[in-house]
């Protein structure tokens, strides 16, 4: 076997699994940004998604769209793969989507829908640029107790722990801590983000439709629904599913919970669901749909080039073990 299949193979246990109930298993990916050469933004390499995806059919995995992954096959023999994009960056249109039309991938998206309808920046994008005014290596939000650094190198903010901490409060507290950070550094910010970190616009929406791209909600302002208000939440669900439909022309039943994690969303997120005629909503705990999967809470593995965690989840049978050149 050859060393980049030993990688992915790893231990195979969901596989394992799968194999005592006499079926293959169905995973389904989460990415969300894209780059090619000379892209100056943080994203997956099309060139490297797309040498995996091939590599995963040449070894039998069958590319299905997400409304077949949500329901196990009992009769399934091969390893299946659904590949969802999350945020809806307008990369996906000039980066993912010729890769995935070549290699006849079906993709669905999930459409967080402000950027696109207002031209809005993603909130955490947002961030990045008003800490470009900071003329100090350094900066403390004193609301989260929290600093952060300048790499001295090149410049870039260290802003990993900063925006997982104002993923997990409230809605309304993380807006204003933010619109307190842009203050406090006089930062002046174009109101309609910059090219690099713009959403896809209502013709590209409609153009990728037509073409065969599948879109669900992913929210209006992209915040963690279990942080908001039961207004709120009603909102950011009821109002990105009319968003969607308005802008595809055509009836959407699949939302995407931003985060996706565990206590990102429960039962009150549901109704909202049920109520907005969403049949499938996808999480991001990482695990195969299976027998006992709610219509609700789909799993998907982020999708991650060095681990190789999603590509293991597929792979562990027999027929995978053998020597192979991939």
């Amino acid at each position: 076997m050859t060393s980049w299949l030993k990688r992915i193979v790893g231990g195979g246990v969901g596989a394992g699994v799968s194999r005592l109930l006499g079926r293959a298993p169905t995973s389904i990916w989460c990415l969300h940004r894209f780059v090619a050469s000379g892209d100056p933004w943080i994203g997956d390499d099309v060139d490297v998604v797309a040498r995996q995806l091939r590599r995963l059919v040449d070894h039998g995995v069958q590319l299905i769209p997400l409304a077949d992954a949500v329901t196990p096959d009992p009769g399934a023999r091969r390893p299946r793969l659904a590949v969802t994009v999350d945020d809806g960056y307008a990369d996906f249109a000039t980066r993912a989507w010729p890769m995935f039309k070549a290699l006849g991938c079906p993709v669905t998206v999930f459409l967080t829908t402000a950027p696109i309808l207002e031209r809005q920046w993603f909130w955490w994008d947002r961030l990045e640029q008003a800490l470009q005014a900071c003329a100090e290596p350094w900066y403390d939000v004193d609301e989260l107790g929290t600093r952060i650094t300048r790499s001295a190198s090149d410049g870039s903010w260290a802003l990993h722990s900063l925006k997982e901490a104002l993923k997990v409060v409230p809605n309304a507290e993380r807006l204003a801590i933010l619109q307190r950070i842009e203050a406090s550094l006089a930062s002046t910010i174009s109101a309609t983000a910059e090219a690099a970190y713009a959403a896809l616009n209502a013709d590209d929406v409609l153009t990728l439709s037509r073409a065969g791209v599948d879109f669900g909600a992913h929210t209006v302002n992209h915040p963690i629904l279990s942080r908001c208000t039961n207004e709120e939440a009603a909102y950011e669900i009821s109002r990105s599913v009319d968003h969607v439909a308005a802008l595809t022309g055509r009836r959407i039943n699949s939302f995407a919970y931003p985060n996706g994690a565990r206590g990102d969303f429960g039962a009150r997120e549901e109704v909202a669901l049920r109520a907005a005629g969403i049949a499938t909503a996808v999480t991001t705990s990482p695990s195969h749909p299976d027998a006992t999967t709610t219509a609700l809470r789909v799993p998907r593995y982020v999708y991650s080039p060095c681990a190789y965690s999603t590509a293991a989840s597929i792979f562990g049978f027999d027929w995978a073990n053998r020597e192979a050149t991939v």
